[in-house]
């Protein structure tokens, strides 16, 4: 054990709060570009109390208050109050759905957010949303998968459905290629014994019974003591999943799992370890992942020795295997907890104190989101798009819509 001395822990946690707070305001990592032009992050809306009257009326407060996208088309949106987003996913016609921790599923109708269904959740809420149409949505929660279904989008009612498995485990991801097609992922760290129990479920929905499916079945991934954390994929290059495991000695590891189209089997990644090497190099925990096209996958995490981390993923092989490039951040870099992308040359990365960075093939750049000289401190958790003119960005008390349009 090292003994720290009084002196020497004032010294530390005060040359650690500077570099903290250079790295906020900088809003630069090691493999994002700094620039004149960048931003740190969510303005304060023109409702906070903590905007005084005078301020209002001043040059900088009435440009704040009437300014609401971005120079590079961030618009904020209003959200009602409290509510920390961690799911964002739109049905292409214009209505985009969210979901909160505060266990509310939000709706966007073109206009406005307004919550759908209140309070649908209580414990720790929801983490993420996917659908495949105006009337099909699910929502991964706490509480198992919820399935949102009626006349029209408007008239959804969301209900829970019978899942198999280990219903004690929640459900943190739901990802599908289409009504007859849908993962759904979910797990459990638990500390409370030694060795750490990881549990994990996974479940495949193809069809229903009466329609000739088999119904929802558990996948046999469920009993590898992998405890999941997202599904995602796409039709060509098959399901991916991400979690953690539990070593013997209580040490926890990353695992990132694929089975190919058409397969039966999971096949694990082998995500390199830092080659600088250090006293457990290899990945520990993966925080975000997604494809940005079937030849490039994302990973962002840290390493067994709590070195920040990304790693980018390109096929080779035809899809076989993929060829890794491993970049290490300062410890003052925030993390990413969301990847989006519809090419390799044209992926972002969102996650906490309002990071939103745009990866052109070469390097990393923060965006400008800004619409006043308070840089954005929100964290973003969630992104989805249809095209890299229209996106949304969703997280702690915030939504931005990146559109041409002007507005939200």
């Amino acid at each position: 054990m090292i003994a720290w001395s009084s002196r020497s822990s004032a010294v530390a946690l005060a040359a650690a709060a500077f570099v903290f707070a250079v790295g906020a305001c900088s809003d630069s990592g090691d493999d994002v570009a700094a620039g004149p032009d960048q931003d740190g992050g969510a303005v304060l809306p023109s409702h906070d109390a903590a905007l005084e009257p005078e301020a209002a009326l001043s040059d900088a407060g009435a440009e704040a208050a009437t300014k609401i996208c971005s120079d590079q088309g961030f618009c904020h949106s209003e959200l009602p109050p409290r509510q920390n987003l961690r799911g964002v996913w739109g049905d292409g016609q214009g209505v985009v759905w969210a979901v909160s921790l505060e266990g509310n599923i939000l709706r966007w109708d073109g206009a406005e957010w307004k919550v759908h269904a209140r309070r649908v959740v209580e414990d720790e809420g929801m983490f993420a949303v996917w659908g495949t149409g105006p009337t099909d949505v699910w929502v991964a929660s706490s509480a198992g998968l919820l399935h949102g279904t009626g006349a029209t989008s408007a008239a959804l009612v969301f209900a829970p459905v019978d899942l198999p498995g280990d219903a004690s485990i929640p459900i943190k991801s739901v990802w599908g290629t289409g009504p007859s097609d849908i993962w759904a992922a979910g797990g459990i760290e638990s500390f409370a014994e030694w060795p750490p129990i990881f549990t994990g479920r996974l479940v495949h929905f193809t069809g229903a019974v009466d329609a000739g499916g088999a119904g929802w079945t558990l996948d046999d991934a469920s009993n590898e003591g992998v405890a999941f954390r997202a599904v995602f994929g796409s039709a060509t290059s098959g399901v991916w999943v991400h979690g953690t495991v539990a070593g013997e000695f209580g040490d926890v590891s990353a695992r990132v799992l694929r089975r190919a189209p058409g397969s039966s089997t999971w096949t694990e990644l082998t995500v390199p370890a830092d080659p600088g090497g250090g006293w457990r190099p290899e990945p520990q925990e993966i925080t975000a992942a997604a494809l940005s096209s079937d030849a490039s996958l994302w990973l962002s995490g840290h390493t067994g020795n709590f070195d920040l981390a990304r790693w980018h993923g390109k096929a080779a092989a035809g899809g076989a295997s993929f060829d890794w490039t491993f970049t290490r951040q300062f410890f003052w870099d925030r993390p990413a907890y969301a990847f989006w992308g519809l090419s390799p040359n044209e992926t972002w990365a969102v996650g906490e104190s309002g990071l939103v960075a745009r990866w052109d093939g070469a390097a990393w750049s923060q965006a400008v989101i800004r619409v006043s000289e308070v840089p954005v401190g929100q964290s973003f958790w969630a992104i989805w798009g249809t095209s890299h003119d229209d996106f949304w960005i969703v997280g702690d008390e915030v939504a931005l819509h990146k559109t041409k349009q002007g507005r939200p």
